[in-house]
């Protein structure tokens, strides 16, 4: 059992593995089949996405008009911290000195420190008393007959054994206490207003990056959207649309089936690993519990019930594993998404596997197959396997937007923001 449990888990780390390789190719399919669909904001280009792929909220979401209305946003906060006359008295320390806001901090917290260090070091009971009585001056007036001065006495000596540099005298040092604690308040605020500025230029260069990147956020942001609502969409019904533009058809073919085969290999895997390392870890545990019973009254097990309890699994576990390392190697290893052009009503599964295993287990197969009872896979012609010549897809048309054609998107987004502010 504890081989059959080392199997397992061996399948598991090569799963996760596999996975991470097959995730990395899919995160990249799907970035290409974003910019495929929607290389810009330029109108033409939204136009074209919406009639590729049906999805309309693009053309009533003005993300170009969104996005130009986040940078004049960004404009005004950074113009406010560069208003400001610590930004430009840090700039200059920097370029000047070469004190940067981060440095300068460390500098003053090390500075703190030092000071911060002698005074906890005269940590006492006593010691704030011996200060506000101002004792080894001759301010000092607690008779010598009485208790508290003996005790004054003793604190003081017991503070000053710490500092003999001092050579026993508590007034200097009591003087060199209050300087330190008074230096230590000073760089305190000190500190507190360099952190103000090292957060002021760190929001300061937060903004600008953001200001760079506006435009690209955005673009990202809608091109995940459409990607979504495009591999949500039934790959036959897809593929049949993007047909006009055969190079985004294929671009589309790649992110669909790989959005398929790490379904399928997370299936697989659950099916003939996960479910066998459920079962062998509560095998593992009733014989456990019954050789513990076993143990604590020693006789011998009747041998009905030992072949009962120890029957040898091995086969059947074997079996399972071939059949988890068959399905999987042929999911795994396949690459031909182009083929998918030449199936009509497209289900990876069974181009993946050439329709030669049974994928009901799945629950994305189970639902195309109760969705169309009349299916039946045909193995697409063989020229469709081959590797389409590469058509290239020229988006030169739909370039960014002119400036022009930005603020007056700029300008509506505004004005709709404000009718939209007035109705509510």
């Amino acid at each position: 059992m504890e081989e059959d449990l080392g199997r397992v888990e061996h399948a598991h780390r090569w799963h996760q593995q596999q996975r991470v390789a097959v995730d990395a190719e899919l995160a990249q399919a799907r970035r290409d089949l974003g910019q495929a669909l929607l290389p810009s904001f330029h109108p033409k280009a939204i136009e074209r996405a919406v009639s590729l792929t049906g999805y309309s909220p693009l053309v009533h979401e003005n993300l170009a008009a969104r996005a130009a209305a986040e940078e004049t946003q960004l404009a005004g906060q950074i113009a406010a911290i560069e208003a400001d006359r610590r930004y430009w008295d840090a700039e200059r320390d920097k370029s000047l000195r070469g004190l940067t806001p981060a440095l300068h901090v460390a500098r003053l917290t090390q500075q703190q420190r030092a000071f911060d260090d002698f005074v906890r070091s005269a940590e006492h009971p006593r010691l704030q008393r011996l200060c506000d009585l101002e004792y080894g001056t001759p301010r000092y007036d607690v008779g010598w007959w009485r208790l508290s001065h003996h005790q004054d006495k003793s604190g003081a000596e017991e503070i000053l054994k710490r500092f003999p540099a001092f050579g026993g005298d508590f007034a200097r040092f009591a003087a060199e206490l209050g300087r330190c604690r008074a230096a230590s308040a000073q760089l305190g605020r000190d500190l507190g207003a360099a952190q103000a500025v090292e957060r002021m230029l760190g929001e300061h260069e937060r903004l600008v990056e953001a200001r760079r990147t506006t435009k690209d956020r955005w673009l990202a942001w809608a091109r995940e959207r459409i990607v979504s609502h495009v591999l949500g969409t039934e790959p036959s019904a897809m593929s049949k649309w993007l047909e006009r533009e055969p190079p985004t058809r294929l671009i589309f073919l790649r992110a669909s089936g790989l959005t398929a085969k790490v379904s399928y290999l997370d299936g697989l895997f659950q099916r003939d690993v996960g479910q066998m390392a459920v079962e062998l870890r509560e095998r593992h545990a009733k014989l456990s519990k019954l050789e513990a019973a076993y143990a604590r009254r020693p006789r011998v097990m009747p041998a009905e019930q030992f072949a009962k309890a120890f029957v040898d699994k091995r086969p059947k576990y074997q079996a399972r594993l071939a059949r988890f390392s068959k399905g999987y190697q042929r999911v795994h290893g396949f690459d031909r998404f182009h083929a998918g052009r030449g199936v009509e009503d497209l289900l990876w599964w069974d181009v993946m596997t050439d329709g030669r295993l049974d994928g009901s287990f799945l629950p994305d197969v189970s639902t195309f197959r109760q969705t169309h009872p009349d299916y039946s896979y045909e193995r697409p012609d063989r020229s469709f396997f081959k590797e389409p010549k590469d058509e290239g897809l020229d988006l030169s048309d739909y370039d960014e937007p002119s400036p022009e054609v930005l603020a007056s998107a700029s300008d509506s987004g505004a004005d709709h923001a404000m009718h939209q502010s007035d109705a509510s």
